[in-house]
C-alpha cells in the first residue's frame, strides 16, 4: 500500500530509443494520392503510454535535409551504403505521439552534411519539438536545456560517440560546437573529452539556481548486443561520479539492462538510474532481436526530487501486409481484441519471445505472456 501510494504521486518520464526511418519505412508511409507522408501508424498503439507521461523523451536518429537531398538510401544489411534522411512529416508524428524532447546527437547526424544537420534543427524549432545534442553555434551549445516537469527541474546533457564517415578530430578541433562527442577510453583524445564532460556537470552545479536532477542522453554501445561494453561502462561511471541522476542511453538497437547506482556522497537510497538501451522504437531491420523493444518509465518523487523506481513496457515491432512498421506494446496487443486478430498464432510465439527477452535483459527476470495480461 505504501509503495502504491508512492507511485500514484510520482512524476513520470517515458523514454524510447532510436526513432529511425530506413528506406522501406519511408516508402511505406507515402500516399501516392495525396503526395504526403503519414507516419502516425508507427505510434498508434504506443501513443497512450507516451502521452500519459509528464515528459516523453526519444532519440531522433537522422537528419531532415529536405526531399531534394534524397530520403534514406538503404534498409541496412542490404549491401547499400546507409545514409539516413527523413521527411519533415516524421518530426510532426513524433511530437503528436507524445514525445516532448529529442536528442539529435547520434552517428547519423552528418549523413546529409552540416546543411542537413542545421535544417533538422530548423524543422524541430518550427514544430515546437524540444531538442538537444546538436547545435548551430557555441552559444546554443552553452545553453543547457533545463525543463520543469511538474515542479522538478531537470537539466539535460547529450553526447554521441561520433558520426558516420567523420573523423574524431573534426568534432574536437574543426567544429566543436556541432555536437558533444565521447571517445573510446583508448583514444588519444579521451582525457580531453572527459575533462569537457566533467566541465559540463560543473557548469550545471554552478548555476545560480541549479536544477534538481541532471539527465544524460549518451549515444553509445555495441550494436545488437544485449550486454554493455567497456565503452558504456566507462562513461556511465564518469557520468555518475560527475553527478548524473538519470542516464538514458541508446544506439545498440537491442534492449540492455537497467541499473541502479548509489550516488557518490549520498545515502544508499539516493540512486542514479542507468537505462543502457531500450532498443529501437520501430525499425524495419528486425534481425538480431531488433523487434524486441521497450518504453522505459522512470518515476520521480516530487518532494524529495529523486528517482523512485523504473518500469518497462515491452513492445513488439510488427508490420501489417499493407502498412508500415509499428511499435506494439505487448500488454495492449494481448488485451485489444481487434489488434490481437491481426497477429497470427505463429507470430504470437515471437511476441512471447520478445516479451521474455525484454523482461529478462532489462529487469533480470524473464516473464511469460500470461504475466503480461
Amino acid at each position: 500500500a505504501e509503495q502504491n501510494l508512492a507511485l500514484q504521486n510520482t512524476v513520470t518520464l517515458a523514454f524510447v530509443g532510436d526513432l529511425i526511418l530506413l528506406q522501406d519505412q519511408v516508402r511505406n508511409a507515402y500516399d501516392a494520392q495525396s503526395g504526403e507522408y503519414d507516419f502516425s501508424p508507427m505510434f498508434q498503439y504506443a501513443r497512450q503510454y507516451l502521452a500519459q507521461a509528464d515528459l516523453g523523451i526519444g532519440i531522433f536518429e537522422g537528419p531532415m535535409a529536405g526531399e531534394e537531398a534524397g530520403y534514406t538510401t538503404s534498409n541496412y544489411g542490404d549491401g547499400i551504403p546507409l545514409y539516413l534522411n527523413f521527411p519533415d512529416a516524421f518530426a510532426a508524428a513524433v511530437k503528436e505521439a507524445g514525445i516532448d524532447l529529442v536528442s539529435t546527437g547520434n552517428n547519423h547526424l552528418l549523413d546529409k552534411g552540416e546543411k542537413g544537420a542545421m535544417r533538422t534543427l530548423d524543422v524541430l524549432d518550427q514544430i515546437g519539438l524540444l531538442h538537444t545534442g546538436s547545435w548551430r553555434n557555441e552559444a546554443e551549445k552553452a545553453s543547457i536545456p533545463l525543463i520543469d516537469v511538474k515542479g522538478i527541474r531537470i537539466a539535460f546533457l547529450a553526447y554521441t560517440y561520433g558520426s558516420n564517415y567523420t573523423p574524431e578530430a573534426y568534432f574536437l578541433n574543426e567544429n566543436p560546437s556541432l555536437t558533444s562527442i565521447l571517445t573510446d577510453p583508448s583514444s588519444p583524445g579521451f582525457e580531453q573529452v572527459k575533462a569537457s564532460v566533467q566541465a559540463d556537470f560543473q557548469r550545471i552545479k554552478a548555476m545560480e539556481n541549479p536544477p534538481d536532477l541532471i539527465a544524460v542522453l549518451p549515444h553509445m554501445g555495441t550494436q545488437f548486443s544485449h550486454k554493455t561494453d567497456i565503452y558504456q561502462d566507462t562513461w556511465n561511471n564518469i557520468f555518475v561520479e560527475a553527478g548524473a541522476d538519470i542516464i538514458l542511453g541508446d544506439h545498440a538497437h537491442a534492449v540492455q539492462p537497467i541499473e541502479f547506482r548509489s550516488k557518490p556522497g549520498n545515502a544508499a537510497d539516493k540512486n542514479a538510474i542507468i537505462v543502457n538501451c531500450p532498443g529501437n522504437f520501430a525499425n524495419s531491420y528486425i534481425d538480431n532481436n531488433g523487434d524486441a523493444t521497450a518504453i522505459v518509465e522512470i518515476y520521480l518523487d516530487p518532494v524529495k526530487k529523486e528517482v523512485v523506481c523504473a518500469g518497462v513496457i515491452p513492445m513488439y515491432t510488427q508490420a501489417p501486409s499493407d502498412g508500415n512498421y509499428r511499435a506494439l506494446p505487448v500488454h495492449t496487443l494481448l488485451n485489444d481484441p481487434a489488434l490481437k486478430r491481426e497477429v497470427g498464432q505463429y507470430e504470437l510465439q515471437r511476441v512471447s519471445e520478445v516479451f521474455r527477452i525484454a523482461t529478462e535483459v532489462m529487469l533480470g527476470t524473464p516473464l511469460t505472456l500470461d504475466q503480461a495480461t
